[in-house]
């Protein structure tokens, strides 16, 4: 990963232009020539590929859409992360889940579903697929919405802060 990677993966992180042209428009945005354009794509389809990136898409708020959000977490012991998380993995309706360690609950996930009962079949699932008990699975339905945003530091010179959007983020 070289340092204009970098700088895509933050520009990335501000938001996907909504454009006929969005990888001329990041170039702009980066401070390069639209001609750039297919350099900055195929870069991020390699990012994809590489795993540095899980996908390139838009993010809606699932409550005004009538989905059901929910965080969960499952306790299994260190060497059944790895398998928990494939297990999680396979439903689209999870939208991430990440290990924490130091706590018991060792996996956590968020799973948005379009129904109650889809969101039900979905963690029985799992907790069959896994073999968990009642007590090793934990259900925290979303009351209130606090985070709705996260940035991750691509480099020692982008500290994630946010940068406005240029206008041709924005459509006409």
């Amino acid at each position: 990963m070289d340092a204009l990677d970098r700088r895509l993966l933050a520009a990335l992180q501000d938001g996907f232009p909504l454009d006929e042209r969005p990888y001329a428009r990041l170039a702009e945005r980066l401070g390069l020539d639209p001609s750039h354009e297919a350099d900055l794509h195929r870069r991020a389809l390699r990012l994809l590929d590489d795993g540095t990136l899980r996908r390139i898409g838009p993010s809606f708020d699932s409550r005004r859409l009538g989905y059901e959000p929910t965080l969960a977490a499952v306790r299994v012991p260190p060497e059944r992360v790895a398998l928990a998380a494939q297990v999680v993995n396979r439903y689209s309706e999870i939208t991430h889940n990440y290990q924490r360690s130091g706590s018991p609950w060792s996996l956590w996930f968020t799973v948005i579903a379009r129904s109650p009962q889809r969101q039900q079949t979905i963690l029985a699932d799992i907790r069959r697929d896994l073999d968990l008990a009642d007590d090793d699975m934990m259900v925290l339905p979303v009351l209130h919405l606090y985070k709705i945003d996260v940035r991750f530091p691509t480099s020692p010179d982008n500290p994630a802060t946010p940068t406005p959007p240029s206008p041709h983020d924005v459509p006409k």
